[in-house]
């Protein structure tokens, strides 16, 4: 949610910097949310830890009985780092931002109540835990189940059985068959995070979907496109999100090498432009080492050996390291 209000005054800013004399009549934002993965492993992500934490704050402001929110220290999605405020920043002050931007852009305070019952139910579905059962996964206390499954109006005993199983379908000639297979502890843990991740990401989706609606217009105006691209970062713990992130970043920097150093300083030397050369690192090099096909990057190796490897993270760690030193 602050994400969004945080990039609608950015576009104004960067608008009102370049045409200071054109007001800004409207906006229409193309996002990317790329910071799903530190909605489950919270450690220093300022854009989820505002929207989680805002929802405990919620309560304290707003009456929103049914949440069955507490403590934040309660939450394994909030209480991983230990750290529950930032310094110079006003959370209640901040959430009372929040709250008047949703109403300036038309959210409806059922919608708005409904927006933070879902990240409550994501708050809920992280306490979830599992332990093994004959080899297969089970969650430690089904009354954990409860909350979640009240607060995202699923069955109960479906979210547990989707929690801890899956189907594979396979399919040959004409015919196709449905196995449901059993998930570990921690296969059946991915899954909990990778829902609780989808759930916010499309939460996000629908809210900027909300700012480009309000801030619409039929009428032509002059275009200004503005890219902000994400920057380079490396937490103590970096998964596979983090590694396709910072990919883009390389890729999106690629882009901006071709067709802005290299094309320009190339049409220089055919119209005969004297113009003092700028040296740059074209990074071509670290992407070929990420994306190659021959020799593989380090895409195509986990590729391999996913496909060879299941439900060992270990084990497939080590294989990977194996390949990559080979």
């Amino acid at each position: 949610i602050s994400c969004v209000c945080t990039h609608i005054s950015c576009v104004c800013t960067h608008i009102s910097c370049v045409c200071t004399h054109i007001s800004c009549v409207c906006t229409h934002i193309s996002c990317v949310c790329t910071h799903i993965s530190c909605v489950c492993t919270h450690i220093s992500c300022v854009c989820t830890r505002i929207s989680l934490i805002h929802t405990c704050i919620y309560c304290m402001y707003v009456p929103a009985e049914g949440l069955g929110l507490t403590n934040m220290d309660y939450y394994y999605y909030l209480n991983q780092s230990g750290t529950y405020s930032v310094d110079d920043m006003d959370d209640s002050k901040d959430f009372q931002e929040v709250l008047h931007a949703m109403d300036v852009i038309g959210i409806s305070s059922e919608d708005q109540g409904n927006i933070f019952t879902i990240i409550a139910g994501i708050l809920h579905l992280g306490n979830i835990s599992f332990v093994e059962q004959a080899n297969y996964a089970i969650p430690e206390d089904d009354g954990f189940l409860q909350f979640p499954s009240y607060l995202l109006a699923v069955d109960t005993a479906r979210l547990r059985e989707k929690l801890i199983s899956r189907v594979m379908e396979s399919r040959w000639g004409g015919k196709s068959e449905s196995v449901d297979v059993k998930l570990n502890v921690e296969q059946a843990a991915f899954t909990r995070d990778a829902l609780s991740k989808a759930l916010y990401s499309r939460l996000f989706d629908y809210l900027v979907t909300s700012v480009n609606k309000a801030m619409a217009t039929k009428t032509e105006q002059i275009n200004i496109g503005i890219l902000d691209i994400y920057g380079f970062e490396i937490f103590l713990k970096n998964g596979f999100e983090q590694f396709c992130i910072n990919f883009v970043n390389e890729k999106l920097q690629q882009i901006f090498i071709e067709l802005t150093l290299k094309a320009e300083q190339e049409e220089y030397v055919q119209e005969g432009i004297k113009w003092t050369p700028i040296d740059y690192f074209n990074n071509r090099i670290v992407c070929d080492l990420i994306e190659s096909k021959r020799p593989p990057g380090v895409v195509s190796i986990m590729d391999d050996v996913c496909a060879t490897m299941h439900g060992q993270s270990e084990g497939a760690d080590l294989k990977l390291l194996q390949v990559m030193l080979y």
